[in-house]
């Protein structure tokens, strides 16, 4: 037949034991204070780096602005600079006709 259980018989907590629950518990409250300070620590940081991105790609569509500025202005320059010579060669010429006549 089979095998009767017998149920253990209850112990009292012993004081080591409580004891040793007690220095649990003042661990673990460490522990979830050292993980409060690290996650706030953790909160300011990406703060920061959000701050920092927004500031970055600020200053990335600033940089593009100017170059678009600078292609432009470089196109107008040539462009000017080709007129300038073209009116340098019209007035020669002129000047030109003029010796000769």
């Amino acid at each position: 037949m089979g095998k009767s259980y017998k149920q253990p018989q209850k112990r009292e907590v012993m004081a080591g034991s409580k004891l040793e629950i007690e220095m649990l518990q003042y661990s673990l409250n460490e522990a979830n204070q050292k993980l409060a300070k690290k996650s706030a620590d953790l909160n300011t940081v990406t703060r920061i780096m959000e701050q920092t991105t927004k500031v970055a790609d600020q200053r990335k569509e600033k940089v593009e602005n100017l170059i678009k500025l600078t292609t432009t202005l470089t196109k107008r320059v040539t462009y000017w600079k080709v007129a300038a010579i073209i009116e340098a060669g019209i007035i020669i010429g002129q000047i030109l006709l003029k010796v000769v006549a």
